[in-house]
């Protein structure tokens, strides 16, 4: 069997550079009742990553019936962070904290390689062609031209045995232009008691989705409740350094409304933003650290003060007025969230660009030196 059509096919799931479908994945059992998930999918190349053939974000549904609660969740990959969202809990990984989740173990693949559907993206299909096409326990046919349905294109039908048995029947559909997936349909345990049969059926939308970069503070825009009630950890913050300042508009503390709009804005000069709870025992010692840091540094800085407290009168006993390069803001709660962080005081240092350079997470008896140390190369 010639692999030159096989090969061509791969290369071109590999470097989509934009994805996105919808599809309807029904799995059929001999022993249980049918379920079948709604699944949008989206993703961009990412050439650079090692950890995945793709960033990507995942929504999934199952409808309610008789015997079934109404289920949802979603998975997110990109840069070495993955987010995984089903039963109202919420799974975080980053792989600079954590690389142990990332790394295969055997011939198991790393978390980011097992988030549900993500087979059924373009570029994963594509590794799993590759794995067929390759091993000698897979019997394999490509057809490069057929017509399915009124559609010109490619097929793929494979065959698993184990000891002499078919374990997995797979039959992979593709459009012939685009090379993007139709429909696939696997059988495992053909024949069997336990027969399970999954279809994936594609609809492309009529509109493609733009491209847009997958981050944190993305997601938490799309999912706000869900990474305010069941975000558990802090690792976000830790991440933060080298990604643009999540944009905000929160009120300050005379009452008019201080926006920011992203890198498209910046800041006039390089900025350190204050996340703090006016209640905490630290605060004071805090800001009078941040202010000194600031008057040591070799350049002009601002301060934005961020109470992720409402309480104005804890916060104005704290900053009675503001200071030249100063400005006090409350009700920060969703730029902490946006940010990640649960944990404060939080001193975010920013560029006149708007990139994070630094951050300095909790206080300590050398929260001058270390703002001074992170603060000396910011521009």
């Amino acid at each position: 069997m010639s692999s030159q059509g096989v090969d061509d096919l791969i290369s071109r799931m590999r470097g989509k550079v934009c994805y996105n479908a919808t599809v309807d994945f029904k799995v059929l059992m001999s022993l249980q009742d049918d379920v079948a998930y709604h699944v949008d999918l989206y993703s961009a190349a990412s050439p650079a990553d090692t950890l995945a053939p793709c960033d990507y974000l995942i929504r999934w549904s199952v409808p309610g019936s008789e015997n079934r609660v109404a289920t949802d969740g979603f998975s997110a990959y990109f840069s070495g962070n993955l987010f995984t969202f089903r039963g109202e809990r919420m799974v975080e990984r980053h792989f600079l904290s954590d690389p142990m989740p990332f790394l295969p173990s055997g011939r198991t693949p790393g978390a980011q390689r097992r988030t549900q559907f993500a087979e059924l993206l373009p570029q994963f299909i594509a590794d799993e062609i590759e794995a067929i096409t390759t091993s000698s326990d897979y019997l394999w046919h490509f057809t490069p031209d057929t017509i399915v349905d009124g559609r010109a294109a490619m097929a793929l039908g494979a065959r698993l045995e184990v000891n002499g048995a078919v374990s997995r029947e797979a039959l992979y559909l593709f459009d012939r232009e685009s090379a993007m997936p139709l429909c696939i349909t696997t059988d495992n345990n053909p024949g069997a008691l336990a027969e399970q049969t999954i279809v994936a059926t594609y609809t492309a939308p009529e509109a493609p989705l733009a491209c847009a970069p997958l981050t944190d503070s993305l997601l938490a825009d799309m999912y706000p409740d869900i990474f305010e009630k069941y975000r558990e950890n802090t690792f976000a913050i830790v991440n933060l350094p080298g990604q643009p300042l999540p944009r905000f508009a929160l009120p300050t503390l005379t009452g008019e409304r201080y926006t920011y709009l992203g890198r498209t804005q910046g800041f006039r000069q390089p900025t350190m933003v204050v996340l703090f709870e006016p209640e905490s025992s630290f605060a004071r010692a805090t800001i009078e650290g941040v202010r000194s840091a600031a008057m040591q540094l070799p350049y002009n800085a601002d301060i934005l003060w961020a109470s992720v407290s409402n309480d104005r009168d804890a916060v104005d006993s704290l900053l009675p007025a503001d200071r030249m390069g100063e400005t006090t803001l409350v009700s920060a709660k969703a730029l902490a969230r946006d940010c990640g962080t649960a944990t404060f005081p939080v001193v975010i240092l920013v560029g006149s660009d708007g990139v994070v350079a630094d951050v300095v997470v909790g206080y300590n008896n050398s929260l001058v030196s270390d703002v001074i140390q992170k603060a000396a190369m910011l521009r």
